[in-house]
């Protein structure tokens, strides 16, 4: 009976674990993300009270890195070295300079629902 309760008590924390997709809407950039010291998330996105935040959003430049060309989540600054940034879904694609100084010859690309998670309306990382 402990063990359930105990349970229970760590339900509600569980329940926003990434995925803030099924509770969010109009997901897209909020600027051009490109050669800028950062990026934004935006989103639209249900409260515990079922109103709705329409100004949620994400600084993903903070969580989002470039690892010799490829996007790198829990690591930060991509927006600085990726170009043609754009939003797929919820997947992040750009084309991102390798350590040699040339630009990727393909997209790269970060799945951002796993690691996004909706906090009372809010957007915060979760990974």
């Amino acid at each position: 009976m402990k063990f359930l309760v105990f349970l229970v008590a760590l339900m509600p924390s569980l329940v926003f674990a990434g995925g803030f997709d099924r509770s969010c809407w109009n997901i897209r950039l909020k600027n051009s993300c490109t050669y800028q010291h950062y990026c934004n998330l935006g989103a639209t996105c249900k409260r515990k009270n079922g109103t709705a935040n329409a100004e949620a959003w994400i600084n993903l430049t903070n969580h989002i890195g470039n690892s010799d060309g490829y996007l790198a989540r829990n690591s930060s600054g991509f927006s600085s070295t990726c170009q043609e940034v754009q939003l797929s879904g919820t997947r992040l694609d750009a084309i991102c300079i390798r350590r040699s100084g040339q630009l990727a010859e393909q997209y790269s690309a970060a799945g951002l629902a796993d690691c996004i998670a909706n906090r009372d309306g809010n957007l915060v990382w979760s990974c």
